[in-house]
């Protein structure tokens, strides 16, 4: 998840220099006796907020998801009931399978939910003209 606050934050920072320096620039070719000044504050305000509200907003859903793994994870849901009907007794080392088992389906499942719900926001709905 920070990866995406610093990434962004990066790309905000290159472009905010990339702004002070083309301001520098003109500022040393320019003829007006009182050229204008840069507003970083106003700049940094315009130009960091974005990508950071950005990147947050879009690790909600991963955080939810982290939150919820680890609610199941811990819980120890169906941990006296056998795999296989065929099986008797549960064992120690029989839980401990089953309950890796179902950690990766729950995995799987998050997983199968976040591309579903990635490939609606990504594809294109076809307008009324069309």
């Amino acid at each position: 998840m920070p990866i995406y606050v610093v990434l962004f934050t990066f790309v905000s920072l290159v472009l905010v220099l990339g702004i002070i320096v083309f301001w520098l620039v003109n500022l040393q070719f320019s003829t007006f006796k009182r050229p204008p000044n840069l507003r970083f504050m106003h700049l940094a305000r315009v130009t960091f907020a974005p990508p950071a509200t950005g990147a947050v907003l879009a690790s909600v859903p991963a955080l939810l998801a982290a939150v919820g793994l680890a609610a199941v994870r811990g819980a120890q849901l169906f941990s006296d009931v056998s795999a296989d009907w065929t099986e008797g007794e549960v064992t120690a080392a029989g839980s401990i399978t089953q309950a890796r088992g179902r950690l990766g389906l729950v995995l799987i499942v998050l997983a199968v939910t976040f591309l579903q719900h990635g490939a609606e926001a990504i594809t294109s709905q076809p307008s009324e003209e069309e």
